[in-house]
């Protein structure tokens, strides 16, 4: 605890009859990049808006940078944020946008900062365009150039690559990795599971307002797995089981099935199997898949209907 510069304890906000999050405590550790994950709807929003003062809990609390941002104001100087779209001054041009976001929000900036952000969030040539002629990728790398503002120490970031084309999405990957590289601490919520398990160092997945799994993506990972083609896997399923393994009929192969073990033990099973007349036709190790590992924590659980959104902010400082 005395490492995390983000904690919460029992965080809670109700709109009415309806808990979008529920007795939430978590601790993101400092200098990691934490992957913010939940179906749509989860209360995800909703905790990041609460972390960044824009929405005032029903009950618990929320220490960033050692403020408790559920009674004060959070501390703007090491916070920058993304959250949902980002909106801004349409009629202006990039490098404005950044300039008067700068001056209201209190952080001295000069035109040459200003055009070196915008080279680094992949805006470079465009400083002179109007930001209504900008796609939504280009406002979310805008969006992120204001966040970075005032230098950080803390990246609270709602769906940064939302928008972004194929090559917008690595780069935006290896921005924040470098980002992350430097010791800030990053916050990211994002639908893009592949993304994230190249990313993020640690993991929170919420269900329904409620925290289903915080921590290390290794923790996450748990036990290697093997996937065995066979001649008969009705009977290599039972007989894996009796042996005290874990194991799953595989959906869409009916000569396959996967189990939980390490990949140190495949000979083993191996001859387990062969020993019974049961045929290998195929064993493999599966590498860790975020996304299957994330359907196991949410258990299949559906969309969420979520409160109406807040207008949108301009571009800025996170409160």
């Amino acid at each position: 605890m005395n490492d995390a510069v983000l904690v919460t304890r029992g965080l809670t906000k109700r709109y009415g009859a309806r808990t979008a999050v529920d007795a939430l405590d978590l601790a993101v550790r400092r200098g990691s990049i934490t992957g913010f994950l939940g179906p749509n709807g989860a209360g995800k929003t909703t905790t990041l808006r609460m972390l960044l003062g824009l929405v005032r809990p029903t009950s618990g609390s929320a220490l960033v940078c050692g403020v408790d941002v559920s009674t004060s104001r959070p501390p703007v100087q090491k916070i920058g944020a993304i959250i949902e779209t980002p909106a801004a001054y349409l009629w202006l041009s990039a490098a404005d946008v950044l300039l008067v976001c700068a001056q209201t929000s209190g952080f001295g900036r000069s035109r040459r900062d200003v055009d070196a952000l915008l080279a680094r969030v992949g805006l470079g040539g465009r400083e002179h365009d109007l930001v209504r002629t900008f796609s939504l990728g280009m406002k979310q790398r805008l969006g992120l150039a204001c966040a970075l503002l005032s230098d950080p120490e803390v990246l609270i970031l709602d769906e940064p690559m939302n928008g972004l084309d194929p090559v917008g999405v690595v780069e935006m990957r290896e921005l924040l990795a470098a980002l992350g590289a430097e010791g800030r601490t990053l916050v990211v919520s994002s639908h893009q599971l592949v993304e994230i398990q190249q990313l993020c160092s640690d993991i929170v997945i919420v269900v329904q307002g409620k925290k289903r799994f915080a921590g290390p993506m290794s923790d996450l990972a748990g036990n290697e797995r093997l996937r065995l083609r066979l001649s008969d896997a009705v009977k290599a399923r039972a007989l894996v089981t009796a042996a005290g393994f874990v194991a799953a009929a595989d959906a869409d192969d009916a000569r396959v099935i996967t189990v939980d073990a390490a990949h140190a033990q495949a000979p083993e099973l191996a001859v387990l199997l062969v020993n019974a007349g049961i045929g290998i036709l195929a064993l493999e190790p599966l590498s860790f898949d975020l996304e299957q590992a994330f359907l196991d924590v949410v258990g299949g659980a559906p969309a969420l209907v979520a409160p109406s959104p807040a207008p949108p902010r301009l571009l800025g400082g996170a409160a």
